[in-house]
Formats: structure tokens, C-alpha cells, sequence
């Protein structure tokens, strides 16, 4: 994603105070243990690591909203 990563596009919307609660989901082809860590301490509401399926779609989404 270009000009700026998923973490930078999170904490540029977690700076923001009116975004604070908002959900954010961060999707990546590189969801490993340092990134779900930096994702995590960002203020993340969920990694998912590509590929997923709609199921897996449609869980995290209801996880969310529920």
C-alpha cells in the first residue's frame, strides 16, 4: 500500500481522537509475530493474514459489530 503501510495508516487514525474506538482491521500478506506485536500495541482490533476466506471474513466482522 503505497505511500504509507497498514501500522502507518493505524496510527495515523488512532491519533486522531475522534478514531479511537473505531474498528480497524489490518489485512497482510506478512501477519507475523513482530507485526501482530506492533499492530497490537497500535491499538489494532484484529490481524488477519492473508489468504482468508469469506467465513473467516464474515466472523471477524461479526466479532467486531457483536
Amino acid at each position: 500500500m503505497e505511500p504509507m503501510d497498514g501500522l502507518a495508516l493505524l496510527h495515523m487514525v488512532r491519533g486522531d481522537a475522534r478514531f479511537q474506538k473505531l474498528p480497524f482491521i489490518l489485512i497482510s500478506a506478512d501477519a507475523n509475530t513482530s507485526m501482530r506485536e506492533k499492530a497490537a500495541a497500535a491499538g489494532v482490533s484484529l490481524v488477519l493474514a492473508k489468504p482468508f476466506d469469506t467465513e473467516t471474513w464474515r466472523t471477524a466482522i461479526g466479532n467486531l459489530a457483536a
